[in-house]
């Protein structure tokens, strides 16, 4: 069916919520990162809604049942002298990185060494001090960016309800939303718990379903942080595989994590950050077999159960 569709120069942002609900702490709307942030206040959830950035927005049919994503030129993505000092501390201390449009890639590190910071910083929920972010050598975010935090925040409501709250910015016919959530709950294996509170679920399945709330969205861009850190190794097993699917979806990966097997079986490379900087990057085969750095080194015979003889 023929659509037409919203120019840019006349769209604006919805009003509604992101694929995740992100910081699950109270934030100050300063007019620019707006999203819903859910503050949990004891055992009760309230909802603020506000108007989304500029990059979550889509081009969106006008009166078609379905959402056609907006296809920018997202890829690469770059990163130059990316700074970040609160306080005068240095968290991230001249970030260089290309992103490309393909693969998963783990990052890794110390604590405080910028991880999480950075992921913010893509996902448009922090701004750098310093340097610059361009996508496809423009200087305005992309759209089409989902971002999955270690500890998702759940309304009060039913495991569908909370998966479908990602598509509601995007003008789908009630049909359409329910297809496409209950078709992503299908694909982690919790369509059999779409009407169940969402608040019983397990720590493993809480994970799933915000994983099932990003790819509900098809984003061009997924970030994880640190997706399996609370969880058992089954639970574990089970969303690597999610990770794994939605990559051959077509999205792009970039992820946190402390579990250096795990990066070892998921990532296609690794970026390693100590000291607010970019120490390494390579493949993750070679980066776990012959790092380059000391750092690197030692960092991996640090956090490895085992010690590592590194080829020369």
């Amino acid at each position: 069916a023929h659509h037409s569709y919203i120019p840019s120069s006349r769209r604006r942002p919805g009003s509604g919520v992101c694929s995740e609900n992100l910081d699950p702490g109270p934030r100050r709307d300063d007019g620019r990162n707006t999203c819903l942030w859910s503050l949990e206040l004891g055992r009760t959830v309230t909802a603020r809604v506000f108007p989304l950035p500029p990059h979550y927005c889509y081009d969106l049919p006008l009166g078609g049942e379905g959402i056609t994503r907006q296809q920018p030129l997202m890829f690469p993505i770059n990163l130059s002298s990316i700074r970040f000092t609160p306080g005068g501390r240095s968290v991230l201390a001249g970030v260089d990185l290309d992103i490309e449009a393909e693969g998963i890639t783990v990052i890794i590190g110390p604590n405080g060494a910028g991880k999480t910071v950075l992921l913010r910083m893509l996902a448009g929920l922090q701004a750098p001090d310093g340097g610059a972010i361009r996508w496809h050598g423009e200087g305005r975010p992309a759209a089409g960016i989902a971002m999955v935090f270690q500890h998702p925040v759940l309304l009060r409501s039913s495991v569908q309800h909370n998966a479908g709250l990602g598509l509601r910015p995007f003008g789908l016919t009630r049909a359409e939303t329910r297809r496409r959530t209950l078709h992503a709950l299908e694909r982690v294996g919790l369509v059999h718990r779409a009407t169940d509170s969402a608040r019983l679920l397990s720590g493993g399945e809480r994970q799933r379903l915000a994983l099932a709330r990003a790819w509900a969205m098809r984003p061009r861009l997924l970030l994880l942080d640190e997706p399996t850190a609370a969880l058992d190794p089954s639970a574990t097993e089970a969303v690597e595989r999610i990770v794994r699917e939605i990559r051959t979806d077509g999205t792009r990966i970039l992820m946190t994590t402390h579990n250096l097997g795990q990066a070892m079986r998921i990532s296609d490379d690794v970026v390693f950050l100590d000291g607010g900087r970019v120490v390494e990057r390579a493949p993750s085969s070679r980066f776990f077999a012959r790092p380059q750095s000391n750092e690197a080194k030692l960092f991996i015979q640090g956090e490895l159960p085992w010690r590592i003889a590194f080829d020369n």
